[in-house]
């Protein structure tokens, strides 16, 4: 995932620079998704089905745009009906196993920050989504049990990358977040 820095003071550059690297899974997990910057890459993480996607007009767009919706406005309920009960978040530092597991970490990070996930573009193969977006996530609490490393107050972080998502049923199953 890329890491792209709006104008900010030097502090808060500096500070969010030296988080690029541990905190780009979470940003990633933030968007729901896998940090994937190409198909090479998506091969050496194993987010099986990445490297054979083609540019095509996506069968689930409609739905991830929907999703995100939801994850914007931290709507529980909403996210409730889109993911599987036996969700799998597998993430470059961590794994969860459900989706109770995903909204009791989502619930204490959103005590911490904020984040506004903007889709830009969707493709899709059978089941499986490869959304590639941006993630503006500001923390506006510190967070020192953050997973990955403690996040400060004021830390402002833009990312962007490709999550891959398995969607059964019309609901998300599976995350690939490496």
């Amino acid at each position: 995932m890329k890491n792209v820095m709006t104008k900010q003071p030097t502090s808060i550059r500096r500070r969010s620079a030296s988080l690029r690297k541990l905190c780009r899974p979470f940003a990633s997990l933030a968007l729901c998704a896998a940090a994937i910057a190409s198909p090479a890459a998506a091969a050496a993480v194993s987010c099986p089905g990445y490297e054979s996607q083609s540019r095509q007009e996506s069968d689930h767009e409609a739905f991830i745009r929907a999703y995100i919706d939801c994850f914007n406005n931290q709507d529980f309920a909403c996210l409730d009906r889109v993911y599987a009960d036996d969700l799998r978040y597998e993430g470059q530092h961590w794994t969860l196993s459900s989706k109770e597991e995903f909204f009791t970490f989502y619930r204490k990070a959103w005590e911490h920050l904020s984040e506004h996930i903007t889709v830009l573009n969707v493709r899709s193969e059978g089941d499986k989504a490869f959304v590639d977006l941006q993630n503006r996530i500001d923390v506006f609490k510190s967070y020192p049990d953050f997973p990955s490393r403690p996040l400060m107050a004021g830390d402002v972080l833009n990312l962007e990358g490709t999550v891959a998502y398995t969607i059964k049923n019309n609901k998300i199953s599976h995350i690939c977040d490496r």
